[in-house]
């Protein structure tokens, strides 16, 4: 995208807002002189509708600009993941209605007992940032993982559970 392109949504974002606030300024200016013209108060509410509209079209086009953004960035993966190509064996890679099995026992955030060849239907994951938990969702049961407290399992997931079908 050129240069010039990039800055047309910017100017016309800053055209909408000066006619809003253009438009405010004479509605309270017409309030404070009423007398001379015959419909003033036709005028004010045209020059307020005028700012609502310029307003809201103004916050519209800022929320597409915005959301434009946003969906080039990445954020599926935590920070500490080099790279999106290595995610085999990972609590990342778990394919939805695939069959996982437990090699190794362990115990998960709230002391549940995950025994060695147990085997489990995945469902789906979820991260919470805030305080770096992993659910991840088994038909059986679910399983919750901690990155400071469950931090072996999160690092070496495959050494725990692989996918069987």
């Amino acid at each position: 995208m050129n240069q010039a392109h990039r800055k047309t949504p910017f100017i016309i974002l800053v055209l909408l807002i000066c006619l809003g606030a253009g438009a405010v300024v004479f509605a309270f200016w017409r309030i404070d002189h009423r007398q001379g013209v015959a419909n003033s108060g036709l005028m004010i509410s045209t020059y307020l509708g005028v700012f609502f509209l310029s307003y809201t079209g103004a916050f519209l086009l800022y929320m597409r600009g915005r959301d434009g953004r946003r969906t080039t960035s990445k954020m599926d993966l935590p920070l500490s993941m080099p790279s999106a190509q290595n995610l085999e064996g990972t609590l990342y890679s778990m394919i939805p209605g695939s069959q996982y099995q437990v090699i190794k026992s362990f115990t998960d955030y709230y002391g549940i007992l995950f025994e060695q060849s147990e085997v489990l239907r995945f469902k789906q994951r979820y991260f919470l940032p805030y305080e770096g938990g992993h659910t991840i969702v088994f038909e059986e049961r679910s399983l919750y993982l901690q990155e400071e407290k469950n931090q072996e399992i999160v690092e070496h997931f495959s050494e725990y559970i692989v996918q069987v079908g």
